[in-house]
């Protein structure tokens, strides 16, 4: 009953997949994460502290490559890397970049120079 209770006092407002993962950001900054082919809820991310604290999650990017790498962006301008498959801590927070403003869309760039082409 304490479950039910928990998801009807939150909205999902974001969404993204994984080739193994439905991933689903909600009002109050948390992530929850379903198996894709069963539907099974899996687990549930929290950034910990007090900037994370009822601060929705507004956008979700899969890695194009290392779909185990997500980064999640929040209403008051947070950004969060997370590695899915050790998903109790984060790998990288960024707090101050843009503080106060909504990420409302995130991508990867990958900008490592292949050895031997290019420049």
């Amino acid at each position: 009953m304490q479950k039910e209770k928990q998801y009807h006092n939150t909205r999902w407002t974001a969404v993204a997949m994984t080739e193994d993962l439905i991933l689903l950001g909600n009002s109050t900054g948390e992530l929850w994460m379903y198996a894709i082919d069963t539907y099974e809820y899996l687990f549930k991310f929290v950034e910990k502290g007090k900037d994370f604290n009822n601060n929705p999650i507004t956008a979700i990017a899969v890695h194009p490559v290392k779909s185990d790498y997500v980064l999640l962006g929040y209403k008051g301008g947070q950004m969060v890397l997370l590695d899915v498959t050790d998903y109790q801590k984060s790998l990288k927070v960024i707090k101050d970049h843009h503080k106060g403003v909504s990420i409302a869309n995130l991508a990867f760039c990958d900008m490592i120079k292949q050895k031997g082409k290019g420049n």
